[in-house]
């Protein structure tokens, strides 16, 4: 979650300063609100992913060594 957070991040900030014409500073300030308003509508689904791999990790830790094994080596086979 925080490696895809950091890389919006640098995305975002890449694409922030390249080099604007004075008269694009509108369109650039509708630019962010649209960037605004979609990271706010997918932070809910961003963070719903989160909670399920964590649910998920949780469950994988919680089985006996003997079936991670298997798994793995069920897994690997071709």
């Amino acid at each position: 979650m925080r490696l895809l957070l950091n890389l919006a991040r640098l995305a975002f900030w890449i694409w922030i300063w390249r080099p604007i014409p004075r008269d694009e500073w509108l369109e650039l300030e509708l630019r962010i609100g649209r960037f605004a308003r979609a990271l706010q509508r997918v932070t809910p689904t961003i963070q719903e992913a989160t909670r399920a791999f964590e649910a998920f990790a949780a469950a994988w830790d919680a089985l006996p060594d003997v079936t991670k094994e298997e798994v793995r080596r069920l897994d690997a086979s071709p």
